[in-house]
């Protein structure tokens, strides 16, 4: 595998599936829009070419952005003068540059519905853990109120879905 320090090949490979912290096999760049996202290089980066980065993601439809509303606030670069940090032993390939990428897309929607929402609402119709949660002060209202909270955050979610 050739490393490369670049800008622009840093950020595809922030925003490739497979070097994703979560596992998104079925992530669509075009349905799953991003609301936010933030790079952060360190070390030498030159922030014209981190910018022109940018455009690339977009014009290669790595990325998309869904339209703004009062919580999206686009792309954002940080640059940190430090140099990339490693650790002694450490297997990665030393490099110049680092770049790490965060960002809240649509796809959050799905996971939070159909992996945590289900999961919740399966082991909760069995009282699975239910006791031992209300052996440890927990009531079981509060499980019924982070369901809620949960289909709350989906409904924003979807709500930015429909001005897509």
């Amino acid at each position: 595998v050739i490393f490369k320090d670049d800008a622009q090949t840093l950020a595809s490979q922030c925003c490739s599936v497979p070097n994703r912290f979560l596992k998104m096999e079925d992530f669509d760049p075009e349905e799953d829009r991003y609301m936010s996202m933030q790079f952060v290089y360190r070390g030498k980066v030159d922030k014209s070419k981190a910018e022109q980065a940018m455009k690339f993601l977009q014009t290669q439809k790595k990325c998309a952005f869904a339209p703004k509303s009062a919580t999206n606030k686009s792309a954002m670069l940080e640059f940190q003068a430090s140099a990339p940090v490693g650790l002694p032993n450490d297997p990665m390939a030393p490099s110049q540059v680092q770049c790490t990428m965060f960002g809240n897309n649509l796809f959050m929607r799905r996971f939070f519905d159909e992996r945590l929402g289900k999961k919740h609402d399966l082991l909760f119709s069995q009282k699975a853990y239910v006791h031992h949660l209300i052996g440890h002060g927990m009531e079981e209202s509060e499980l019924r109120k982070a369901r809620n909270s949960l289909r709350d955050l989906i409904d924003d979610y979807l709500k930015v879905v429909s001005m897509s």
